[in-house]
């Protein structure tokens, strides 16, 4: 005896859904959440934006960075404060 599966109601309801937040923009670029990806794979996720920025790239391609990859400004002669 073969048994039919019933089709998942809960399956159209998600596509309509997925589709819907597909079609908002994106607060970062505004282009439409659905040509983004969203890496979950860590604690903090991670939107990448399909946009290009040209020249920011590269802006701060031969600066130090710190510990966490930020680049390290020089403060203008700053003079130590005397009390």
């Amino acid at each position: 005896m073969v048994e039919q599966m019933e089709p998942d109601r809960g399956d159209a309801r998600l596509r309509t859904l997925a589709q819907e937040l597909g079609d908002k923009a994106c607060p970062v670029c505004a282009r439409p959440m659905r040509e983004h990806f969203i890496d979950h794979s860590t604690r903090n996720a991670v939107l990448n934006c399909p946009v290009p920025h040209p020249g920011a790239w590269d802006r701060d391609a031969f600066e130090p960075v710190n510990e966490l990859g930020m680049v390290i400004h020089a403060r203008p002669n700053s003079t130590p404060s005397t009390p």
